[in-house]
């Protein structure tokens, strides 16, 4: 499948979910995305498991940055 102009093939859903982390941290590296989930009020039924300590999530602000 391509997406973005990349040629993505995975297997399953984890190297899914491993292709647009990889893809978000791409965008945050080059500067397009910005916002930091991780700094977003999270509800509080909710936690933010930080297994090697902080860490960055980039998003885009608007589906248009997409």
């Amino acid at each position: 499948m391509e997406l973005f102009g990349i040629n993505i093939s995975t297997r399953n859903e984890h190297e899914w979910d491993a292709a647009i982390a990889a893809y978000s941290v791409w965008q945050g590296v080059l500067g397009r995305w910005k916002t930091n989930l991780h700094h977003l009020i999270c509800p509080e039924n909710s936690r933010i498991i930080k297994p090697c300590g902080e860490t960055v999530f980039y998003w885009p602000d608007t589906i248009n940055e997409i």
